[in-house]
Order: C-alpha cells, then sequence, then structure tokens
C-alpha cells in the first residue's frame, strides 16, 4: 500500500511542522530505512531552501517505498498532537482508511478514535507500556482433511513468560485431541506495528523488527477455562445459561519458550517489556458509558487501537457487553480502562438472534482467581540501572565499556522528581580530545537510552558528516532545523547591531549582547512558540458529531458537552518533553566566538540556574571533546576517558549486565580478566594489517560482542 506523490507531499508538510525530526529518525533506525541516517541527512537536506521540509520529503519516500508510509501515518496520527487541520489530513493516509476492505465511514472512525486521546491522559502510557505486550497469536497446521490452513488470535503478556489469550484461537486443534501440536504448529509475535496482514506462519520470516516467540514444547498449557460455543447468541440467560457461563470462561493461561517481559523491547533498552497486572478491578470498571481500550491484531493486522465504551452486563458476574470495533483476530485482546488498567478478554461478539449489538468480554475479576497463583507475585519491572550495549542499523551488537557518569548523568536528568535542581544535571562534558576515545559514541549511547521514550527530541551538530557552523545566523539555522523549525517558523532575526557604532549608543554599545544576549532570548521565545501545539477540541468535535448524526450513529453525552462548549475547550500540548543538544568533535574545531556567546546565554550561564524557568529549563546540553571555557566546574558533569583507559571492572560490569539479562550464570570477572590478556595480542595483529584506528578500547568492545554473542547463542538465547 503506497501513497501517491501528492500525498506524500500533504504527509511531510504536516510532519515538518508538527514533528520534532528526532522522532522521526527514531522510526528510520528502528525499521532500518537507512544505512547512514547522518549521511542521508546532509544529503538531502544540504543546500535546501526549507531543509527541514526537504528531509520528512526524503524519508517519507523511503518509507512508501518500503510501503509502510500508512503505517507509519496511523501510528503518527495518535502519537503526535497535530496542529490545524493536519489532524484529519494524516488520518486521511492511515492504513486502516485506506484499505480496499474499509468501511465507508473509515475516516470518521478513525477520527472519533483520537478524539478519546483527547480527555484521555493515558496516552503515553499505551503507546509506551501497554503496546509492547500486546502480540498476535499465528497459528498454521493441518484440517481433518490434510489441507493446510492458519489462524490468529490477540494475546497479552501477564508475566515474564506467560500470556493470556482466547481458548477458542486453539480450538481447531485442541477439539480433535491434537493439543501436543500446538507448541509446533503456533507463534507468538510482538511488536508488529506495520505492514501486510500475517496469513500464516510462513509469513514471519519475511518480518522486520518483530520478536517471534514459541510456546513451551510441553507444558505450553498452564490454565484454562472452556468456551462457549453460543456465546453472544442470545440476549436473555435461563439458570443452566448462567451457569456454563460461570464455569467456561474462554481463556488460555499459555507459557512462552522465553521470559521475553523480563527482556528489552529492542537492543540496549534500559525498561524492560514487562506485562499487565492482573489485579481485581474496582466496580466502577464495569460501569455503564465507562470507557474501553483494546489494542489488537484484527484479521492479522499490524497493531490497532479501538476505543468504544460498556454497555451493560450480559451475565452478571463474567461477561460485559461493550461497543467497540472488532473483527476475527481480536479475539483474545486485553480490554483496558482509561487508566490502562486490564478489565477483560476480548472473547466474541454479541449477536442475539443474528443482529450484531456489540462485543463480549470475560471480565477479569472473574478469570483472576483461576490463574492467581501461576502469576508472578511482583508486577512492577524496574528498568536496568544502565545500558550495556547500543542499538545500531544492521542491529550490530556494540557493547559498552565504563561511561558511569554519563549514565548517571541521563539517570538524573530523566528522573521525574529530581532531589535538586542543579545546572550540572543540565550540562555533560565528555573530556576526551584522543581520537578513538569513544566522544562521538556517546550520541549512540544517549539515542540508545532514551529510545523508549518518543517525547525526548536529540539534535547533534558536527561530527564527521557536518561541521558545526561558525556564523551565528548559520547555526541558528542549524539548531532550529533540529527542532523542525524552518526560516518561516523562526521569522526576522533580530537585527545584528555594526561594530561601528559607539559603545554608548542604544542597542549597540557592543555586538557582543547582540549574541549574548538578544539572540539567546529571542531564539528562546521563538522555540516555546513552536514547541507548543494547541488543538480546538470543540471543533474537532463538533465534526464528529455531525458525521455520526450523518451516519445514523448515536454521539456519548461527553462528546456532545465538548462539541457544545463555550468557550471552546483548547487543549494544549508539547512536542518534545526535553531536547539534548550534543555538539561534536569540539576537541578538533572549537565554537567560534559568537557561537559560544550564543551557546552561553542559551544555557543561562551568567545567571543563577533557579532563574533560567523558560524552555531553557528543557534544553539539555553535552560539549563532545573539550570543556567549555564559559561554564564553572560546578555547573558541569564531566567525564574524562581515553581509548587505552580499559578496565577489568567496566569489562566484567558490561559481561554481568549481558548475562542478567538473559539469565545466563557465567563468571563476569573471570572472563573480563581474560579479555584484558588478549587485548595487546589482537591490538597488535590489527596494527600489523594496517589497521592503525584499532585502540585498546575497540578491541575490547569488539571481543566482548564476540564472546556475548557465543553465550547467547549456545544459550538458545536471541540478542
Amino acid at each position: 500500500m503506497k501513497l501517491t506523490p501528492a500525498e506524500l507531499d500533504v504527509f511531510a508538510t504536516a510532519c515538518a511542522r508538527d514533528v520534532a525530526p528526532s522522532r522521526l529518525e527514531r522510526e528510520v533506525r528502528a525499521f532500518e530505512i537507512v544505512p547512514d541516517y547522518e549521511a542521508f541527512v546532509k544529503e538531502k537536506s544540504a543546500g535546501q531552501a526549507d531543509p527541514v521540509l526537504a528531509l520528512f520529503r526524503a524519508l517519507l519516500h523511503e518509507f512508501n517505498e518500503r510501503g509502510l508510509a500508512c503505517d507509519l501515518a496511523e501510528r503518527l496520527f495518535f502519537e503526535i498532537s497535530w496542529s490545524g487541520d493536519h489532524q484529519e489530513r494524516i488520518a486521511a493516509l492511515a492504513r486502516s482508511v485506506r484499505m480496499p476492505a474499509a468501511p465507508p465511514n473509515a475516516l470518521q472512525a478513525l477520527l472519533k478514535k483520537r478524539s478519546h486521546f483527547i480527555t484521555d491522559r493515558g496516552l503515553s502510557e499505551l503507546f509506551t507500556k501497554v503496546r509492547p505486550r500486546v502480540a498476535i497469536v499465528v497459528g498454521t497446521f493441518l484440517n481433518a482433511q490434510g489441507q493446510a490452513v492458519s489462524t490468529s488470535g490477540t494475546a497479552f503478556l501477564v508475566g515474564p513468560d506467560l500470556i493470556l489469550t482466547a481458548l477458542h484461537t486453539f480450538d481447531p486443534l485442541l477439539s480433535s485431541g491434537r493439543s501436543a501440536q500446538v507448541p509446533q504448529s503456533f507463534k507468538v509475535v510482538f511488536d508488529y506495528w506495520a505492514g501486510d496482514p500475517i496469513q500464516g506462519t510462513a509469513d514471519l520470516a519475511n518480518l522486520h523488527g518483530v520478536r517471534v516467540v514459541g510456546l513451551h514444547p510441553t507444558n505450553w498449557l498452564v490454565a484454562q477455562s472452556s468456551p462457549v460455543p453460543w456465546a453472544g447468541t442470545v440476549a436473555a440467560l435461563n439458570d443452566e445459561e448462567l451457569a456454563q457461563l460461570a464455569t467456561d470462561l474462554d481463556f488460555g493461561l499459555i507459557r512462552l519458550d522465553e521470559a521475553v517481559g523480563n527482556l528489552p523491547v529492542s537492543g540496549g533498552f534500559r525498561a524492560r517489556r514487562g506485562w499487565f497486572a492482573v489485579d481485581m478491578p474496582a466496580p466502577p470498571a464495569y460501569a455503564v458509558e465507562s470507557q474501553v481500550v483494546m489494542p489488537q491484531h484484527p484479521q492479522g493486522m499490524s497493531m490497532q487501537h479501538a476505543f468504544g465504551r460498556i454497555l451493560g452486563n450480559w451475565d452478571p458476574n463474567t461477561r460485559v457487553i461493550y461497543e467497540l470495533e472488532t473483527d476475527e483476530g481480536s479475539s483474545g485482546a486485553p480490554c483496558l480502562n482509561s487508566r490502562m488498567e486490564l478489565i477483560g478478554i476480548h472473547s466474541a461478539a454479541y449477536r442475539p438472534a443474528g443482529v450484531l449489538k456489540g462485543n463480549l468480554a470475560v471480565r477479569i475479576d472473574a478469570i483472576h482467581p483461576k490463574v492467581l497463583t501461576h502469576l508472578p507475585i511482583n508486577s512492577v519491572q524496574r528498568a536496568a540501572k544502565s545500558i550495556w550495549r547500543v542499538t545500531r542499523p544492521g542491529s550490530a551488537l556494540v557493547p559498552v565499556l565504563g561511561r558511569d557518569k554519563l549514565q548517571t548523568w541521563l539517570d538524573n536528568a530523566t528522573s521525574p522528581s529530581p532531589q535538586t535542581r542543579s545546572r550540572s544535571n543540565r550540562v555533560y562534558v565528555a573530556d576526551a580530545p584522543q581520537k578513538g576515545a569513544g566522544k562521538s559514541f556517546t550520541a549512540d549511547i544517549v539515542r540508545t537510552f532514551l529510545a523508549a521514550d518518543g517525547t525526548q527530541n536529540i539534535i547533534v551538530l558536527g561530527g564527521d558528516t557536518e561541521l558545526i557552523p561558525e556564523t551565528l545566523e548559520d547555526f541558528v539555522l542549524a539548531l532550529a532545523a533540529g527542532f523542525g523549525m524552518s526560516k518561516e517558523d523562526l521569522g526576522a532575526f533580530p537585527p545584528r547591531p555594526s561594530v561601528d557604532l559607539p559603545k554608548d549608543a542604544k542597542d549597540g554599545d557592543k555586538v557582543d549582547r547582540w549574541e549574548s544576549q538578544e539572540m539567546p532570548e529571542w531564539f528562546s521565545k521563538r522555540l516555546a512558540a513552536h514547541r507548543t501545539t494547541t488543538v480546538n477540541t470543540t471543533e474537532v468535535l463538533k465534526r464528529i458529531v455531525q458525521d455520526n448524526i450523518a451516519l445514523g450513529r448515536p454521539n456519548t453525552q461527553e462528546d456532545l458537552a465538548i462539541a457544545n462548549a463555550n468557550p471552546p475547550v483548547m487543549v494544549s500540548s508539547v512536542k518534545w518533553a526535553k531536547t539534548w543538544i550534543l555538539l561534536d568533535d569540539l576537541d578538533q574545531r572549537p565554537l567560534s566566538s559568537q557561537v559560544r556567546k550564543f551557546t552561553a546565554g542559551l544555557i543561562g550561564a551568567d545567571i543563577d540556574e533557579g532563574a533560567v524557568t523558560d524552555v531553557r529549563a528543557e534544553l539539555q546540553w553535552l560539549f563532545l571533546g573539550a570543556v567549555p571555557e564559559f561554564l564553572t566546574s560546578q555547573d558541569m558533569s564531566v567525564e574524562t576517558f581515553s581509548p587505552a583507559d580499559v578496565q577489568v571492572q567496566h569489562i566484567s560490569a558490561t559481561f554481568q549486565a549481558a548475562f542478567d539479562e538473559a539469565g545466563i550464570l557465567q563468571d563476569p570477572l573471570a572472563l573480563a580478566s581474560g579479555v584484558l590478556l588478549l587485548v595487546p595480542g589482537v591490538l597488535q595483529g590489527e596494527h600489523a594489517k594496517g589497521n592503525l584506528d584499532h585502540t585498546p578500547l575497540s578491541v575490547c568492545q569488539q571481543i566482548l560482542a564476540n564472546l556475548i554473542a557465543g553465550a547467547y547463542q549456545s544459550s538458545g538465547h536471541k540478542l
């Protein structure tokens, strides 16, 4: 499924206005859209009148060539606060709207889904925590006639290696007495967020960026409750039917062959995938008109999100009826409330006398007593203290050695409630002037450390691909591009005073004032304005309400209240929480005097940190290669290292973290001591081959990578 050139231009224009470039960069790196992102950026944006728009056009073209542009549009539609009419334009490009089988009202249905997020503060949690814990279950097997058939459903993690799903997903094999064939016939696929529908297990070999997990070969079915064949087909239940519904809850607690819940979503991430807590929800969770959110894989599709409301009970204690879009393949999906808490499992359509009137979910409070003894006691999954590897295109394993001070600084800077406010928590310095010390590697560490949080913006200036501009005007344009700001967004620069003006002339005593005060203050104001997006939710709901009336669909009281609000309901959000600005190769190419003064002003170097209260407080600065002389030692966190600084405790710590992640039992200290013994000989051999760029650090990283990869492979774990 591809977009036309005109549609791509609409997509790129909206992104250039509302999406920080580093947000799209995350998707580019995740799907390996281009082999060298930095070189691609330089090639596509250099010399362009609007470099941000030119970059987005080029990147979206690459997504489109791989058939992923519509998936990206649908994903960004929910995750970005779009300004003006961009929301509706992006919705029109989404896969669920453009599919051949999409209903006539697909666009309005998608806009309706997005409208739920206007007042739902669970948006961030849905995409960062919930989505990685939901999977598609795919099975291919022979039917009674010997023909290969496939089926699919949705499942979700409730433990490190446990998923809950609808038992009837496996019914073709269970009902024919072939339960032993289930593990070899079914796979569980996590992170399937883009691409064409999966038709069977044969399709899994062609998927990119997903994690495929098998079922435990023998103990795969931990707990179960039979499905009800007639579920949802009758309205009035008799005593016999109520008794069957009380015992047959259509769920399967399935054990996987890997504790994927304990692992990061992607290699190097600190945060673990985690799992849903199966708790007894409070009674209001099933109240009529309560919101229901459901991540699901209907018809084998990449993950879709549906939103609806509870209509009432089917029976008093085990099933609720709710209004929400589902399809075959949705069975087993988690039903969540507005706080993203688990309240049920999607089971069947509610179709009494053949008339579709909603859907049925098995209440989690009915399932809870039957699975409680099999679930982990602790449902809180803590992130790792540090990362031991970085993520790079091609899934290359690049271990992190040392860099404790950087990771501690990153942890403190991202802490929701820092104990004390300090400028040193906003400024980091890599004092590493020697080539090969790893100062540029800092960018990889930062990207990996922050990768799971889509609200973080990262800007890298300098390095091998592009020099840091020397004139202040060019530097500001380059910095603005990292925020997704065009020349039009910036507007006219404050006039540069002439150096010939007398010192006592108004606004012209020195160019220094312009560089260190006027320009930073002006840029901060322009940045703050661009960072904030305000949506008139009343206008959005008015259109949805009118469309619902035209289509004969009901409107909720909440939607009607917002649509009729006076004054209108305005909701503001920010494009990014923090921006991390990395200035690289400062040991080779120091900042020019004017850029240095502007940077000092943007940091707020001449005022107390407590007085930095505007958007500048959300800027994190990393100086790579040299210590900025305009800051005191108390104003920055300085880390000093060299390419020869390879220590046994750093190697041992990396081994330990890698082995802990996979549950591998080996002695990290003994291995670290052995690596140190190997380094001199391997380094000498590389130099003899003419590979003079190799250092003790790079050689140690390679040996470490090979040993960790071997340990993972021999123990049956995936990197």
